[in-house]
């Protein structure tokens, strides 16, 4: 499989088999290559964490796994009891858990075995420890934050109860420590509340509670003076409020400084690099939204819930689903750079992966662990794509890069010449991690002087080919120019055709660049010759062989006719001549009809037009020629005489009806229903011509997208009405 453009992903199952990539625009994302999984015993819900080349993860059956991350292999099993819903820390060689019967341990990481604890904290315990000058910090069931000493796991302090269980982990702040809680019912709304707490380094409260609007399930995500909060916004007893809602608040003193309401409730946490702040729902969508305001900047839509949280990792936000499948968004525009299908549907990730070491790890609902290692990246920039010759020799240059560090795999890649003006095999090659390899082609050729050009066809076992040009700006295509040249001056090759598309008759078009090249020696004396409607910005100039020569055609748009239409620019020189021919059409931006009370004349986009019957007033109201009023603005007429119906087709659907005496015009909308628009006087039928009111022209006509200006001169007794068509038939 060979690419030129861009091609879909192609994800390999096993890092052995080899993979056909894409041309992507730059290094964000790094593509990876899913490894055979391991089944783990029970759910997971809990994300992996990854120290010291382990990943530890726990399960809802109760059982903490220590796997090596570069054998991607068991290293040792304990059987914990309660089970693990929340991550676990690790720092220090030692492991922090808590799990779902109030107990906290610390164990080793090399062996599993318990250093210290059980601590009991109530129920369950959830929340993800921290670890902060020698404490770790985490909250219970019991409503309480708690501070541990890390060594021994003797209580440092312990809060107040605050106003609800504590699901969610703490996050550190310049103050102290963010947490949020389930928060309990208000007495007043019978609302479910939840709140949101600051906590000092010696336990007292800071500040809170502060209402989220909904219980606090996930982390808070801290950045600077501000923290992200996400909030479920569901109450058992009440179905009442909106349902899920980010709010920033400040650190300092928790006052709000912007919420944002989804339609669905929030289970994960927010994820923020301090400038927009990422979020799933279970609304099916991934939500990113700006941190300075929380105005949304883009969304994306699974095929399920989201109940993970997202992980930012060089431009790309990482995020599972409930539709079984991993996806890499990226940051900026939300674009789907990567999906890989993890499990079934429903039981896709519910926490978030883990980046570290060259690998990413991720766990699906059904206990399915997957790492995924780097791909070969494989970057193909020429030295010089550009070569001067006098003689038809050649010689270009062409580096192949495998940009990824140690330990990832070898590149191997293919070069191809193919509609080359030269003929040669492709050349392979294979280039370590953070090598690159050279490929050369050189020879001779005996063609006239002239440009020729040879385009080079990429293939490798990278999920990801960048082709880049000799200036380092990514390409679609690598292409390597030979310029052969005389000695004698020589006008080089013009484009045939330039098309300026289609332009309003009220728009000047952007000038269109011609650059003109001297393909041999000594100068080039020329001049060029417009057709009527051509503006060249230069009628002489000087062409050397090192100088190209630039030059702008603008439109002179008044003097062109509507429609399509051709307009040649001849090129006269002393080395040759050569014309370029023109192409656009011309739009009208508004259809104008004039009309004069008592004269038997009008004009319609400046062309007169004789009437049979000239407009009149009566009882104080203009009357105007129904059909070359309407046809002069581009409307459709049609005229059923056995029922004495006028019908107008004002397109989008819309119609409009007038009958001849009758007071009312009826107007059909798209979806088939009747409008009735009160007319001053009925329509009626003067020398064979129907004449309206004025003002019906401006109501009527304007339905389905129309827009009608109509403009009164008193002095003359003319009516001037004007219909765009810039924003609708």
């Amino acid at each position: 499989m060979r690419l030129f453009l861009a091609l879909s992903v192609f994800l390999t199952l096993f890092p052995a088999s080899i993979s056909y990539g894409q041309i992507v625009s730059d290094f964000a994302p790094p593509v990876w290559l899913k490894t055979m999984p391991i089944q783990l015993e029970g759910s997971v819900v809990s994300s992996p964490v990854i120290a010291d080349g382990k990943i530890v993860i726990g399960t809802t059956a109760g059982k903490l796994y220590c796997i090596g991350l570069s054998s991607f292999e068991i290293v040792w099993t304990k059987d914990n009891g309660g089970s693990f819903r929340s991550s676990c820390l690790v720092a220090n060689k030692k492991i922090y858990t808590g799990d779902s019967l109030g107990r906290v341990y610390c164990r080793n990481l090399g062996d599993g075995e318990i250093v210290w604890g059980p601590r009991e904290f109530g129920e369950w315990t959830y929340s993800t420890p921290i670890l902060n000058d020698g404490k770790i910090i985490f909250g219970a069931n019991d409503r309480k934050v708690h501070a541990l000493d890390a060594k021994t796991g003797e209580k440092i302090w312990e809060t107040e109860e605050l106003r609800g269980q504590i699901q969610a982990g703490v996050a550190l702040c310049n103050e102290g420590y963010i947490v949020g809680c389930l928060g309990q019912p208000d007495s007043e709304s019978d609302y479910d509340p939840g709140n949101l707490y600051c906590i000092a380094s010696d336990g007292k409260i800071l500040w809170g509670p502060k209402v989220t609007k909904g219980p606090v399930q996930g982390n808070p995500s801290v950045f600077g003076d501000k923290v992200f909060v996400a909030s479920y916004g569901y109450s058992w007893e009440n179905d009442r409020r909106p349902k899920g809602r980010v709010t920033c608040f400040r650190t300092s003193d928790g006052a709000s400084i912007w919420q944002k309401d989804l339609e669905k409730e929030i289970w994960g946490s927010p994820t923020t690099n301090g400038d927009c702040v990422v979020t799933g729902s279970r609304d099916h969508f991934i939500w990113c939204l700006d941190a300075n305001s929380g105005e949304e900047r883009w969304h994306f839509q699974t095929g399920g819930m989201v109940d993970a949280t997202a992980v930012i990792e060089n431009g790309t936000c990482w995020i599972g689903g409930m539709d079984g499948n991993l996806y890499a968004l990226d940051l900026k525009s939300g674009k789907k750079l990567q999906e890989i299908n993890v499990a079934s549907m429903g039981l896709g990730p519910q926490n978030s992966v883990a980046i570290s070491e060259g690998y990413l790890v991720c766990a699906s609902l059904s206990g399915t662990l997957y790492r995924f290692d780097l791909a070969p990246s494989c970057l193909v920039r020429p030295t010089k794509s550009s070569y001067k010759s006098y003689d038809g020799s050649y010689h270009f240059e062409v580096k192949v890069e495998n940009a990824r560090k140690e330990g990832s795999p070898d590149l191997e890649a293919t070069l191809a010449p193919i509609n080359c003006f030269f003929k040669e095999d492709p050349q392979k090659v294979l280039v370590l991690p953070g090598k690159y390899e050279t490929i050369t082609f050189e020879g001779k050729i005996n063609p006239e002087p002239g440009t020729y050009i040879c385009e080079i066809e990429v293939s490798s076992n990278s999920p990801t080919i960048i082709l880049q040009n000799e200036d380092g700006n990514t390409t679609n295509k690598l292409v390597l120019e030979l310029n052969i040249k005389t000695h004698s001056p020589r006008l080089g090759k013009l484009p045939e055709r330039i098309d300026f598309g289609a332009f309003w008759d009220d728009e000047t078009p952007k000038q269109k660049m011609i650059l003109i090249q001297n393909e041999g020696d000594g100068a080039i004396q020329a001049s060029v010759s417009p057709e009527k409607g051509l503006l060249p910005d230069k009628n002489t100039f000087t062409i050397t062989n090192d100088m190209p020569v630039a030059i702008g055609v603008a439109l002179d748009v008044n003097s062109l006719p509507y429609g399509t239409f051709e307009r040649t620019l001849d090129v006269k020189s002393n080395a040759g001549n050569s014309k370029i021919v023109f192409t656009g059409e011309k739009l009208r931006s508004k259809n104008v009809v004039e009309v004069w009370i008592g004269k038997k004349t009008a004009m319609i986009n400046r062309q007169e037009k004789i009437l049979t019957r000239a407009p009149y007033i009566k009882n104080s109201l203009t009357m105007v020629p129904l059909r070359l009023v309407s046809e002069g603005l581009g409307l459709e007429v049609s005229w059923v005489p056995e029922v004495k119906t006028i019908i107008i087709n004002l397109f989008s659907g819309w119609y409009l009806r007038l009958i001849i005496g009758y007071k009312k015009a009826l107007i059909e909308r798209p979806d088939g229903g009747i409008d009735e628009l009160q007319v001053q006087a009925p329509p009626e039928i003067i020398s064979g011509t129907t004449f309206v009111p004025l003002r019906l022209v401006g109501d009527a006509l304007s339905r389905g997208g129309a827009k009608i200006d109509i403009a009164w001169n008193s002095q003359i007794r003319k009516a001037t009405i004007t219909r765009s068509l810039k924003t609708g038939k």
